[in-house]
Order: structure tokens, then C-alpha cells, then sequence
């Protein structure tokens, strides 16, 4: 995401608050600010939450289910390309 830069003047008493957030949380004042601002700004949280639900395509959702069997050590049966009808449907 491409940034500009700006300046903000701020009462000192909200200025020290500000820096001792950040301080306090490890973080920028730019950061601290940006956030701050972001969680009021109504445009920006459209976009948050749109990104949040993004649709995945089904393509995306096999694999990520795949990847997360993998992980869980699950092992599908290992006559499964040569009995498929009978994992499928039941049949022989």
C-alpha cells in the first residue's frame, strides 16, 4: 500500500499519550496514529472488512483443505485411484 506523508500538529499532553502507546505496545508513533485513525475512518473499514471476506474459489478451497489433512497426518486410503466407484458411491 502506497503512503503519504503529512503533518499533524497535536496538543503536547496528546502527543506524550501517543508516544508512550507506542512505547508501551513496541510500535511507531506513525503506527499508532495510522490505526487510531483508520478504526474511525468509516471508508477504511469497508475495505478491512472486504479484504477480510474475500471469496476463495473452489480450486483454492481443495487445496487449502489438502494442505490442511497433510498437516493433520490424515492418509486417504491407498487403493483409491483403483476403487474409486466403490469410495464414491458405494459400489464394487
Amino acid at each position: 500500500m502506497a503512503m503519504a506523508r503529512t503533518q499533524v500538529y497535536f496538543e503536547p499532553e496528546v502527543l506524550d499519550y501517543l508516544k508512550q502507546e507506542a512505547a508501551r505496545k513496541n510500535k511507531t508513533l506513525a503506527y499508532i496514529i495510522r490505526t487510531k485513525v483508520e478504526a474511525q475512518t468509516p471508508v477504511i473499514k469497508k475495505i478491512k472488512k472486504a479484504k477480510k471476506t474475500k471469496k476463495m474459489s473452489g480450486a483454492d478451497f481443495l487445496l487449502k483443505m489438502a494442505k490442511e489433512a497433510e498437516e493433520l497426518g490424515f492418509e486417504g486410503p491407498k487403493d483409491l485411484a483403483s476403487n474409486m466407484d466403490k469410495y464414491l458411491y458405494g459400489t464394487d
